[in-house]
């Protein structure tokens, strides 16, 4: 079963993204903060992550990094509420950052399951 790893503060947004994850077959791991994530992700080794960018202790970049010196190539989608001013230049930092794609909140099922699948068949 195809783990994913869901990195959000918000337990709201976490229980969407498990309903739409675990609805679609997926193994949903839960992560409140960025320094859980970087443990779960050390001893779960999930098949992709879904990254919330703004998080309370370290921001989503913070985290991205991390997880790039665990392992070079994660598959992560970044995820943050952005304005369409903001949006171009918040993708690009999280694709510089070696996020392999992002997700704009608020987003549809359908954008969540066809942004996993993408990463995981990159």
């Amino acid at each position: 079963m195809v783990k994913v790893l869901v990195v959000d503060d918000s337990s709201m947004m976490c229980l969407l993204l498990r309903r739409i994850l675990v609805a679609r077959g997926y193994q949903v791991i839960e992560a409140r903060d960025g320094a859980t994530a970087v443990r779960h992700y050390e001893s779960e080794r999930p098949d992709a992550v879904v990254l919330d960018l703004n998080l309370e202790d370290i921001s989503g970049i913070e985290v991205l990094e991390r997880l790039r010196q665990i392992d070079g190539a994660p598959r992560v989608i970044l995820a943050s509420a952005t304005s369409a001013e903001t949006e171009a230049t918040v993708r690009a930092r999280c694709q510089a950052a070696g996020a392999r794609a992002f997700l704009n909140k608020p987003f549809a099922a359908e954008q969540v399951a066809g942004a996993i699948a993408a990463v995981l068949a990159a």
